[in-house]
């Protein structure tokens, strides 16, 4: 019938044109051009324009909470072909009918179809047209030129074009509250927090898009956080219900209100908004997310135990897909190892794992939450992360990785040093209490080798045999591991063993050390009573019960533990090196100045000859000084002005007690002893012993007083008995003449 209405409508119109004339410039000429060219085609590429648009917010969007969100998304949708053809419909308007009342119409939504299409300098050219013939829809097309400009990243032309439109009389109310939204928009991209909130507050009291004024409405909330203003960041994130917004900007909303008030002294209203929303059935899916908002307030109100109970039960105790926030657990697990347990070794292997999720978060499509991703992937244009968002994860892990390596070195340099100095019986019976151990663990990994293959082994025989119970399942694929298993899983302990002990079947059990086989020639002569026979056979040699016979034990490489005094001074040294950089890790890094200050007194009280020593009494003074202890400060510094005058940093520490700095005659002389010790040093590598010894005793001499000194001495006498073992001439001359020297 509408159909039939229309045609009727336009034959009377041509008759009227026919008796009337056929020019365009009169009334019915108008009313024909008008009426073709809205139904032949403005009308199509209006309805092109709309499905293009609804293929764009149709969709619920998960809104993104670690980003400020944008009130008026810019993100082309998956298809782009309903807004071409919408552009090509309305410029054959314009081209056919430049003089009918839909040629502002036309350019409005070529401008709209450019501005989701992101080609925002079209965009702008088509609403800049629309003000210049001072359409009637140019209080519209100037709020699009805005927004144009925003996205654009136009912040100044952006800025200068709003204000003059904002101080134009006669604006209508419902774009001029639109516009003044955008402003708002505009100081969150730029920072200016005060004149956003002002803003969000101005444009919504007279806005009427519900959508947009949900999305104002959490904006606003967003920038009150910001300004640390929580009740009325609450109080905007509550007022979202009201515009009646989607589903998933209402759970954001609702989601913000308890975070926010979990973090005051509120917390127990929020656990019991948020005890409403676990029970209720529409947030079922999102239960592991309100799990973590729930440790997260426990967390902020000192409730740390409970809150790691909840963090690592969704990360291990439970099937629910943690995916979504995966990083942001291990962070939060992290955090609490961190400032709760002090596990700083566990806490560094939280925030190594939460980088790599985070950091795929962030370049994935979850920013398209926010209303501003880029179609074809990446971080969107221009995008501001709010302030609980986790921006330094990679930087947080980088600085928690080194703290755990440079630990990790401590202890072992602890273990060795503690080992180096047994009685020799001693330290051979903890040797072979080690192997022992090891041969329990490779027996016990022999047996689960076996165990596996024979498992593989009745699989394959299932599969042969076509046996309907197990056909169709798939063949033992080879090791289990995951990327912390190394290249090939060479990290992994399982493989390590296995292999071990396939290269115990192939080449035998004999040790890594010098003169084996004269050894095993020796061990085969030798009368061997009934105790050394062999009862059961599990791959590691002869046992007796279950005792493996210990010349079959598996080697241990006893290398790296220092056993004279040389070696054992020269562990010392490194290890003082060593507890001296993590204590700086901890001060400067880490801002732990209490933790770090036990590490420097230990360099202090056990390394006091070590060159670091006089760095680690500075060091100490100034984690004082940051506590605000002046007075153990003060005493620090003067301790270290009177044992080393002449360091660097006697100056500064001259300068802390308000005394005068010394004349450039007394320069430190520890970079110059430092260099000479480790030229002397570089000469003995070389095996120029005589130069070698002559510098490093004369470097003693010239600097007795330095902390190079004794550590010259110490190497000279390893020069003089490694060059004694290398050349048998008599070298007691030259050593009673560099004694002589030295008196």
């Amino acid at each position: 019938m509408r159909g039939a209405g229309i045609f009727t409508a336009g034959l009377a119109l041509c008759v009227l044109l026919a008796l009337g004339g056929c020019s365009t410039g009169s009334f019915v000429g108008r009313r024909l051009d008008n009426f073709t060219a809205y139904y032949n085609k403005f009308y199509n590429a209006n309805r092109n324009y709309d499905k293009g648009l609804k293929a764009f917010t149709g969709a619920n969007q998960v809104v993104n909470r670690d980003v400020y969100i944008t009130l008026f998304p810019t993100a082309a949708p998956a298809t782009q072909q309903e807004l071409e053809n919408a552009v090509k419909k309305s410029a054959d308007v314009l081209r056919a009918h430049p003089n009918s009342k839909w040629v502002d119409d036309a350019l409005m939504l070529i401008g709209k179809a450019y501005y989701y299409q992101r080609n925002y300098v079209g965009a702008e050219q088509k609403f800049r047209e629309v003000i210049g013939i001072e359409s009637r829809m140019a209080d519209e097309a100037r709020f699009w030129l805005a927004q144009s400009l925003i996205a654009a990243s136009s912040f100044d032309a952006a800025r200068d074009h709003l204000t003059e439109s904002l101080n134009r009389e006669g604006a209508s109310r419902r774009w001029r509250s639109l516009m003044v939204l955008a402003q708002g928009e505009l100081h969150v991209k730029q920072g200016e927090w005060e004149a956003a909130a002002e803003d969000l507050e101005e444009g919504l009291a007279h806005v009427r898009d519900k959508q947009i004024g949900a999305r104002a409405q959490f904006l606003l909330g967003q920038v009150y956080e910001r300004l640390e203003q929580p009740e009325k960041a609450v109080a905007a994130y509550k007022r979202v219900e009201r515009f009646n917004p989607e589903f998933e900007l209402s759970y954001a909303g609702r989601y913000g209100a308890i975070r926010v008030q979990g973090g005051t002294d509120r917390a127990e209203d929020a656990l019991r908004r948020l005890r409403k929303l676990e029970r209720d059935d529409k947030y079922f899916a999102y239960r592991t997310d309100l799990a973590y908002l729930r440790g997260r307030i426990y967390q902020s109100m000192g409730h740390a135990e409970d809150a790691y109970v909840i963090y690592r039960g969704l990360l291990y105790d439970t099937d629910d897909d943690v995916s979504r926030i995966r990083g942001q657990l291990h962070y939060a697990v992290a955090e609490v190892l961190r400032d709760h347990y002090r596990d700083y070794i566990r806490a560094a292997a939280h925030f190594d794992t939460a980088s790599t999720a985070l950091r795929q978060s962030v370049a994935s499509p979850a920013i398209a939450m926010a209303g501003a991703a880029d179609p074809l992937g990446g971080l969107p244009e221009e995008v501001v992360f709010t302030r609980t968002a986790i921006r330094n994860s990679d930087e947080t892990a980088e600085m928690f990785k080194s703290f755990a390596a440079i630990r990790t070195e401590v202890g072992r340099m602890d273990s060795l040093l503690e080992l180096g100095a047994l009685p020799k019986d001693e330290f051979d019976a903890v040797v072979l209490d080690i192997r022992r151990r090891k041969a329990r663990e490779l027996a016990e990994a022999r047996r689960q080798m076996e165990r596996r293959q024979m498992e593989m082994r009745f699989r394959e025989a299932g599969l042969s045999s076509g046996d309907p119970n197990t056909r169709g399942q798939q063949q033992f694929a080879g090791p289990q591991g995951d990327a912390s298993s190394g290249f090939l899983y060479h990290r992994n302990q399982s493989q390590i063993q296995e292999n071990w002990l396939n290269f115990i079947d192939k080449w035998g059990e004999r040790p890594l050390v010098p003169d084996w086989r004269r050894q095993e020639a020796l061990n085969a002569l030798t009368e061997r009573g009934p105790e050394r026979g062999t009862s059961k056979n599990d791959g590691l040699g002869p046992v007796t019960g279950d005792r493996i016979v210990d010349d079959f034990l598996p080697p241990l490489d006893v290398s790296g533990v220092p056993r004279d005094s040389l070696a054992q001074a020269q562990m010392r040294a490194l290890r003082a090196q060593a507890r001296y950089e993590l204590a700086n890790v901890l001060f400067l890094a880490m801002n732990r100045p209490d933790s770090a200050a036990v590490w420097y007194r230990m360099v202090i009280e056990d390394g006091a000859d070590e060159a670091v020593a006089q760095r680690a009494y500075y060091a100490l003074a100034e984690v004082h000084r940051s506590m605000a202890d002046s007075a153990a400060a003060r005493r620090l510094y003067e301790q270290t002005l009177e044992s080393y005058p002449n360091t660097d940093f006697a100056n500064r520490v001259r300068e802390r007690l308000g005394l005068e700095a010394q004349s450039s005659e007394h320069a430190d002389t520890t970079a110059l002893t430092e260099a000479a010790y480790e030229k002397a040093y570089q000469v003995w590598r070389q095996g120029g012993y005589a130069q070698a010894l002559d510098d490093m005793v004369a470097l003693a001499l010239d600097f007795p007083r330095s902390a190079a000194a004794p550590r010259a001495l110490l190497a000279a006498a390893s020069i003089y008995t490694e060059w004694a073992r290398r050349d048998t001439l008599d070298l007691a001359g030259r050593l009673v003449e560099l004694l002589l020297e030295a008196l």
